[in-house]
């Protein structure tokens, strides 16, 4: 937290925002903290579109040179026999299940996959929809 703060201060320093948009972005992350719930986290949500999960995943979960990296920005192009593939999708009103407990079913539409002997793998699917940013305020989103 201490170098977060500096870093903080220093851009504090480098925007120099005016009173009303520095509350903005106070409104932004209280509104962000009040969709949060025990089921769904939109933190992760913030650090996704901030940059800030993949390199931490890639700092925690480092490969040597050359290796598929673990983040969704990996080269997946080695062929491993009996390897294990996650696949989510949003349904069709672009929400992911954890943004509709109750409405959605858990882990749906998910499905977890393995490659066959040669590496290979396959799914049917239909073109899902692009998964949204909210745009708009987040107490709108309370019942999501």
């Amino acid at each position: 937290m201490a170098v977060i703060t500096r870093k903080l201060h220093r851009a504090v320093k480098e925007i120099e925002p005016t009173e009303a948009e520095w509350f903005e972005g106070i409104m932004f992350l209280t509104q962000t903290g009040q969709a949060c719930i025990v089921w769904r986290q939109e933190f992760i949500l913030v650090s996704d579109v901030l940059g800030a999960s993949i390199p931490v995943d890639a700092i925690n979960k480092r490969k040597p040179l050359g290796a598929s990296v673990s983040t969704v920005w990996g080269r997946f192009m080695c062929p491993i026999a009996g390897s294990k593939s996650n696949v989510w999708q949003a349904n069709g009103e672009r929400f992911y299940d954890v943004q509709q407990k109750g409405i959605q079913p858990d882990f749906n539409p998910r499905g977890v996959f393995r490659t066959g002997p040669d590496g290979r793998y396959g799914f049917r699917a239909v073109k899902p929809k692009f998964y949204p940013i909210p745009s708009r305020p987040m107490a709108q989103w309370a019942n999501c």
